[in-house]
């Protein structure tokens, strides 16, 4: 698969039926509920949702949220919730252009702080990027965090 034709955007509403198949196997939701969920999160200037999209299939997608700024220090910690590849693309450049798609909406929101946990089945994405988790008390999904620059939001 060639990924220079690869388009990453934030989710548009035809997207989102095409996230789903990638999703299905890993949520307890049923399809209709994860679209209307997504429509909704979509809309928040606080969450991002890109897709990585190839000749307008969905092949992976990342769900950020931003949790604002903190009452004392008025940095932001952001959450990645998700970022998941379709089978057939992964080690291919998708996840890693997604990832960097959440990278670069932080550092535009000027977040401080970049936190999230992986399964099992995505510690090996991570390392390959340099990451390594720390153990926190569920001890088969390991805490990772990337600190950015210190910008002071106001």
């Amino acid at each position: 698969m060639q990924t220079r034709n690869l388009i990453i955007r934030h989710a548009e509403p035809e997207d989102v039926p095409g996230m789903w198949p990638i999703i299905e196997d890993h949520s307890d939701q049923n399809k209709e509920l994860f679209i209307r969920r997504v429509l909704e999160k979509r809309l928040l200037a606080d969450h991002y949702i890109p897709v990585a999209l190839l000749e307008n299939q969905v092949l992976g997608y990342a769900w950020v949220h931003d949790y604002g700024p903190h009452i004392r220090t008025g940095h932001s910690t952001a959450r990645l919730n998700d970022l998941f590849v379709s089978g057939g693309h992964r080690r291919k450049g998708v996840g890693h252009q997604l990832f960097q798609a959440v990278k670069s909406w932080c550092d535009a929101r000027q977040v401080r702080w970049l936190q999230w946990q992986s399964s099992a089945a995505g510690l090996p994405f991570y390392e390959s990027l340099g990451f390594k988790g720390d153990s926190c008390p569920d001890p088969e999904h390991p805490f990772f965090e990337i600190e950015f620059s210190a910008k002071k939001k106001t």
